[in-house]
């Protein structure tokens, strides 16, 4: 579906401007209409579309001006401008400006506007820069005399919440590299290549009139449009790592790997970000200590404890920017002795594969899914303790019943194996001993009483057969019914 935004202060020719293209052919959708362009600069502050459809003459700011202060945000958009008026200055102007099309409003008759916009978006759709997008490195040191000087940049995109970097099902990479390429010719910068379908790196070209500081400059400021364009387009972060500058093009492999070994960086950044790496190297430092507390094991105190010494591994580490591939590892080593010191009680894996740890791409992700696995824990070693604690009650309130292992397994939905299993983890005794332990003391309180026979008693306390009742009685207490009674007396 394409997108439009219609800029038109005339209020007939804004409305059928709108039924003219919305829902033409299932294709074109109208998001917004607008009669001025304060309106409408407003809504590009944080809405983005795929074509701007505008009027030249409006109230106060015009199409044209909307435009230009609209354009270096908003790359990727079509621009297609009407206009009363054949005056050649504003068909000049808004060549200049970039303007896909340029189109009087008496001239449109039946569907020239609908298939105007669909071509705008079409042709448009590889921003005319596809052809200078490379799929491979540059062999031939192409270019020496005319520039003084080489540095690679190194692009990765991550949404907010994502734990990902953005891949192929988030980011059409060759949209992506269209947009960096129309940057990159707006200050004759560079060049956009995007290798292996999926991994996008810039080359710039420093020309010998401008220095290496106001060079550096220049791309501070190609960034902040980068950042505002790709925020628009794809609603995700971006992160540019940046090499040291070189002389050759022959050496392009040699720095785009170490460019690209860098860009972990991104790992600790939630936010838009350069990164420059000559000034990295100054600032990165070893990979602090994560340490399973091993006192008052699985109290509250111990995780709180273990919580904060995840926040503050994390802190540190981002404040070093660390070496991920170490952090990652050590992360990996804390995750196996959780594992191993976590009594697993409902006989299923309570941990993600840990294998999935190293898809991780963002510090803040893998901080909060760690400290998310404690608080399960927690919960989860909790709820076991009042599931125990539930069996005893309910043991305590039926053991005059049928106390069966079919019965509990059913009535806490466990499996019989795994119900003999968990419960004499709990208690330390299987189950049957357990509730003849609870039926043979009731029984003894029952016998004090002269008048109660030991069938009576037998049956009281859920037992059928009074034989294995008399059996059980001097097998637990090491005495007959009757000497029991003679004791009490």
């Amino acid at each position: 579906m394409i997108h439009v935004v219609i800029v038109e202060d005339e209020l007939l020719v804004r409305l059928g401007t709108k039924l003219c293209l919305d829902g033409y052919e299932s294709r074109i959708t109208v998001d917004a209409v607008f009669d001025t362009g304060e309106d409408a600069e407003d809504y590009f502050g944080s809405h983005t579309a795929d074509v701007l459809v505008t009027d030249i003459r409006l109230p106060k700011m015009s199409g044209l001006e909307l435009i230009r202060r609209i354009r270096e945000e908003h790359m990727h958009m079509g621009l297609l401008v009407l206009s009363c008026y054949e005056d050649f200055s504003y068909a000049r102007e808004a060549m200049e400006l970039g303007v896909d099309k340029y189109l009087l409003k008496h001239e449109l008759t039946g569907d020239d506007l609908p298939r105007a916009v669909l071509e705008v978006y079409e042709n448009g759709k590889g921003f005319s820069a596809r052809q200078e997008i490379k799929t491979h490195f540059p062999e031939r040191d192409e270019g020496v005399a005319a520039y003084a000087g080489y540095r690679i940049g190194y692009l990765i995109l991550r949404g907010e919440e994502d734990d990902r970097n953005a891949d192929s099902r988030q980011v059409d990479f060759e949209v992506l590299s269209g947009i960096v390429q129309k940057l990159l010719n707006v200050g004759k910068l560079g060049e956009c290549f995007l290798r292996h379908g999926e991994e996008v790196f810039l080359v710039f070209h420093r020309e010998e009139r401008i220095s290496e500081e106001e060079f550096r400059g220049k791309l501070r400021l190609f960034f902040q449009r980068l950042e505002r364009n790709l925020q628009n387009y794809f609603n995700k972060n971006t992160y540019l790592t940046l090499s040291e500058e070189f002389q050759s093009m022959k050496q392009i492999k040699e720095f785009f790997s170490e460019t690209q070994s860098w860009s972990y960086v991104s790992f600790y950044y939630e936010e838009s970000k350069l990164f420059e790496t000559d000034l990295l190297k100054r600032r990165c430092l070893a990979v602090p200590e994560l340490k399973i507390v091993q006192n008052d094991l699985f109290t509250e105190k111990w995780f709180e404890e273990n919580k904060r010494k995840i926040r503050d591994f994390f802190f540190q580490a981002r404040k070093n920017i660390s070496d991920v591939t170490m952090l990652k590892g050590k992360v990996v080593k804390y995750f196996y002795g959780l594992e191993a010191l976590y009594p697993d009680a409902e006989g299923g894996k309570l941990f993600r594969d840990y294998k999935e740890l190293d898809a991780f791409d963002s510090s803040s992700c893998m901080e909060g899914w760690l400290l998310g696995l404690l608080e399960q824990m927690e919960g989860k070693l909790a709820r076991q303790k009042n599931q125990i604690e539930s069996i005893e009650q309910f043991v305590m309130q039926h053991y005059a019943e049928d106390m069966s292992l079919e019965r509990m397994s059913s009535q806490f939905h466990m499996s019989m194996t795994y119900f003999c299993q968990y419960f004499k983890k709990k208690k330390g005794i299987s189950f049957v001993p357990y509730v003849n332990s609870i039926r043979m003391e009731r029984a003894k309180e029952l016998l004090k009483d002269p008048e109660v026979s030991a069938e009576e008693a037998a049956e009281a306390v859920g037992i059928a057969n009074t034989n294995y009742f008399i059996r059980l009685f001097k097998k637990t207490t090491g005495k007959t019914v009757g000497e029991y009674r003679k004791n009490i007396k």
